[in-house]
Order: structure tokens, then sequence, then C-alpha cells
């Protein structure tokens, strides 16, 4: 920012454009929907600046990542998300490994709780972790935690080390290329080698010699093997980074890049010391284990009827009278955690002891509405109310609804038996629709909701019925219309004249179902509770009276 700064310094004095740092390289993530903009759209505003920013120089994006049969889908609790994995005690380590070796480079890619385990228990366990487990242990086993001088080096070792040096060249071939999967394919190839270096060689036989040779032969294993352990470390490190650190700390070194010849190098000196093997790097994960997890995030569809707003339980923490509106207080409320809203309420004729009085009051928030703007200060919700009407049919008394003091802040308000979705399709309740609600004031004070305010498909599949056979039958009217016209102009007239008559039978017969559907659902009656449960109820004032409105 500095250099673009002086560079248009340069410019008002009539210097040209500087030109953008060809010491930068731009290289960006994402996912493959996110590409038009990135790599088109927004570099040709940058161009058309001509201001010297850095363009980009590489764009890696990903296909979609499937979970198991269907989709990831928080509205639907399917898939893992990242509270949720953190909260499994799988070390996050595990999951890096996971995705990045199934990570979706051309094209999708599928989440299965079973190849899962199979990759943690038979690639990252049983490869790296098993190696790191063994080489550690017989270096302390055997040469007391201190790395042996290798004085009995054969063509073994020297076709180990080009070994060494052919995975580390691929590997950073990879990575310039950015092809991230294959990378990590390279550490766990060169972690497969390793393995087979040690099984071919069986140090732990050579150790029980008494031969000099095979002595000899022991401490050359164990150096190699500390060597190949610190060289899978420093490939592992982008990856997996805690696992990379772990095996860090075994080794008592702080090897963090690849050598800049790109070839097999010592990394940890002959006579260092390195600790004991202690536990396991990698878990293995247990069979009944993923199947509960499977269970547990596999989608459980919510059947419980649908509430149709989101009211939550919050307290008024700061509140002052509008600027130039006298009915108006402006309000922020708190929630859980740190969330917060500003609403906007004409609150001001029925508090008149000031907007400083309603502060450390708990109140009824609707969530679920869209932003909008008062006097130009933005509302995010509404707060629930007791309306008197006067003769004149007007406000003659308007106060907070009450809620239960143990009432945590955030926590939902429902009809006990039903929940609060989320519809994707509809985020946002239409005030306009207020008076399907049937909100009131009950016996006792408490708060109830007609039927309407309780999600019920039925009439949604009558009503879409309905339009699909007039839309099938008036299509059959005018495909037989346009088939007739020529022939006989009266008979399409008719039957267009009667596909209408029967498209107004039919509206009015859905309006009738809809009516009766309507009165039926008026007599029901649910009473609106924190978190549902009936023992605690949202109330009005003491004094209110029974089928006041709430607003």
């Amino acid at each position: 920012q500095r250099r673009v700064r002086e560079a248009d310094a340069d410019v008002a004095h009539g210097a040209p454009a500087a030109a953008a740092d060809d010491r930068v390289r731009l290289y960006q993530f994402m996912g493959k929907d996110n590409v038009p903009f990135h790599t088109v759209i927004f570099p040709a505003s940058l161009i058309g600046a001509d201001d010297g920013f850095t363009l980009l120089h590489h764009a890696s994006t990903t296909e979609y990542i499937q979970y198991e049969d269907g989709k990831f889908s928080k509205s639907r609790n399917t898939g893992v998300f990242g509270d949720q994995a953190r909260d499994t005690g799988i070390p996050a380590f595990v999951w890096r490994y996971y995705l990045l070796s199934n990570r979706p480079e051309t094209a999708d890619t599928t989440f299965s709780w079973q190849d899962f385990m199979t990759k943690t228990n038979q690639e990252l366990n049983a490869n790296l972790g098993n190696f790191a487990q063994r080489a550690v242990k017989f270096c302390n086993q055997s040469f007391g935690g201190r790395v042996p001088a290798p004085d009995a080096r054969t063509e073994r070792e020297t076709a180990l080390e080009r070994c060494v040096t052919r995975h580390v060249r691929q590997y950073a071939a990879a990575l310039e290329s950015v092809a991230l999967r294959d990378g990590l394919r390279v550490c766990m190839a060169l972690s497969s080698a390793a393995n087979r270096y040690m099984q071919r060689a069986k140090p732990w036989q050579l150790v029980k010699s008494d031969a000099a040779a095979d002595a000899a032969a022991a401490r050359t294993v164990c150096y190699y093997l500390v060597q190949l352990l610190a060289t899978l470390a420093t490939l592992a490190e982008p990856y997996m980074p805690s696992l990379a650190a772990a095996v860090r700390a075994l080794l008592r070194v702080d090897v963090r890049r690849l050598p800049d010849a790109l070839a097999y190098r010592e990394l940890v000196p002959v006579g260092h010391a390195i600790a004991p093997a202690g536990a396991p790097l990698v878990p293995r994960l247990k069979a009944d284990e993923v199947a509960a997890w499977k269970a547990q995030f596999g989608g459980r569809v919510d059947t419980r009827p649908r509430f149709a707003l989101e009211l939550r339980v919050a307290e008024v923490v700061e509140a002052r009278a509008h600027a130039t509106d006298a009915r108006l207080y402006v309000l922020r409320v708190a929630l859980a955690g740190d969330a917060s809203r500003q609403v906007v309420s004409a609150l001001a004729p029925h508090y008149p002891a000031g907007a400083a009085s309603l502060v450390g009051r708990r109140v009824v928030l609707c969530c679920n509405l869209k932003r909008s703007e008062f006097k130009g200060e933005p509302s995010e919700g509404m707060l629930l109310t007791a309306i008197e009407l006067g003769d004149d049919g007007k406000p003659r008394r308007v106060t907070l609804l009450d809620v239960p003091s143990a009432a945590p802040l955030g926590a939902l308000i429902a009809p006990p038996g039903t929940s609060y979705r989320l519809d994707e399709a509809n985020k946002f309740f239409n005030t306009r629709k207020w008076a399907t609600l049937a909100l009131r004031v009950g016996a006792g004070g408490r708060v109830e909701c007609g039927g309407g305010a309780v999600a019920d498909t039925a009439s949604v599949v009558v009503d879409k019925k309905l339009k699909k056979n007039f839309t099938a039958r008036l299509k059959k009217s005018k495909a037989k219309n346009d088939a007739d016209a020529d022939a006989d102009a009266d008979a399409a007239a008719d039957a267009a004249a009667e596909a209408l008559a029967a498209k107004k039978r039919a509206d009015a017969l859905a309006r009738e179902a809809r009516a009766k559907e309507m009165a039926e659902k008026e007599q029901q009656r649910h009473v609106l509770c924190v978190d549902g449960d009936a023992a605690q109820p949202i109330s009005a004032a003491a004094d209110v009276p029974e089928g006041a409105d709430v607003k």
C-alpha cells in the first residue's frame, strides 16, 4: 500500500505509473464457484486502475466434496462441520490428512466414514505413525537415545539416499505446481520406503549379533532411520503441522525446511540425544466409534412442526431516544455470547420514564425479519408487546412481554412440541402475514399463538395439487384450441370458456378449503415458552386483559 501511495504521488508529478513488484507471485485458493470473479473480473479492474497492483499468478480451485451418499447440509444436520469435528476428539492432523489426501482437485470427491477410518488406520497410523514409533523406540532401546555414527554404509544406504533425493524433488515439484494432493502422496510414499528399509534391514536382529560387522550395520541403520524421520517431519509440516511438531519434539530438533539442493542430507547430527518414544503419535479409530459418528452426523430430519417465528430471549443493554422522532427509542439488545442487535421501537409514549428505564429489561426479540430503517436508524428485529386497544380502535396501552428470569439470553421461544428451523427458501417472515399468527394474551396472561403460526404442509400440498390440475387443464384446452382454431373457431372459443369456468370453480373450492382450514387452525391455541418448555411460558403484565393482541 505504501508503494502504491508513492506511485500515486509520482504520477501526480508527471512520472509514469509504477509496475507491479515482480518479486511477488500471488497464489489464490478457492472453490470453483469463485473462479470468474477472481480470474477475470477483479484482475481486469486492477489492470484498469493501472496502479501497479500485483496480479494473480496462479489460482488453485477445487471441485465439491460430498458427504456419504448426499451433500453436506447444516439445515438437515448432514455432515461434519468445524466445531463438530473438534468435539469428536479426533486430532486436527487426522482430519487434515484425510481432507488433503481426498482434496477434490480435478473432480468431486466424497467424505465417507469408512474411508476415513481406513485411511487413518491403514495409512496414517500404520505407515507414518508406525515408522516414527518404531524408529524412536529402536534408537532409545539400542543406543540409549543417541544417534549413532553410520560407519558401515552399503549400497543399500546409497540407494536409500537416492530414493530420498528423488522423493524430495517430486515433493517440491508438486508444491511448485500447487498439486497439493500429490505432494502429500509423495510424503507418504517416502514413509513407505522408510518402513521397507527398516523391515529389510532388521536392525533388531543386528543388535543381538556378536559380529562386529552386524553391530556396525545396526548403528548405520539407526542413523538413517533418524534422518528419514526428520525428513518426513519436514515434508509433513505444511500438511499436518501438529503431527510434524510432535515428531520434532521426539527428535529434539527444529528442522522445518528442505535443503536448498533438494537432495538427501543429514538433518540430525551424530551423538544427538532424542526423546523417549512415549504414546503412539497417531490414534487408531475404532469401528464402533466410527459407526456412532456416522449415525450422529448422518442427518436427522426434524419432524416436529415448524414454528413460523424465530423468537429469542434478549436483554436491553443500551437505550436512547431517537434524534428526530420523539415516539421512537433506539435500543441495543444482547443475545447469546457477544451477539447483539439494534432495534428501533415506538415505545416512548408508553414508557415515558425515558429510554434509560428499559436498560436491563428482558424482552422477546423477533429475529427473522428483514433489516429495515426508521428515520435513518437501522432496525434488526422487533420486540413483542401486548397491545390494548381503546374505544376508538387505536392502541391505548403497549407493554413489553415478560420473560422468565431464569431464561438464558439467546434461548429460543416456541410452542411446546415445535421448533424453529431456518427456511432456506424464505429466510424472513413476511410481516404482512402477521395476522395469520393470531398472537394474543390468553388465560393467566400467557401469550398464545393460533394454529397458523405452526407450519402445516397439508394446505400447501392441497394448493399445489389444485394448481397443477388447473395448469394441466388449461394447457390441454389451449393445445386443443390451437389445433382446432382453423377448423372450428366457435368450438375453440367454447372450449376456452369452459376451461376458464372450470378454473373459477376450482379457485372457489380452493378458497373454501383454505377458509375452513384457517377456521380450524384458529381454534387451536399454542402457548409460547422458552425452549418449548411448558414450565417457562412467556406472559404479559398481570393487568393486561385476556384477548389483547401481541405485536
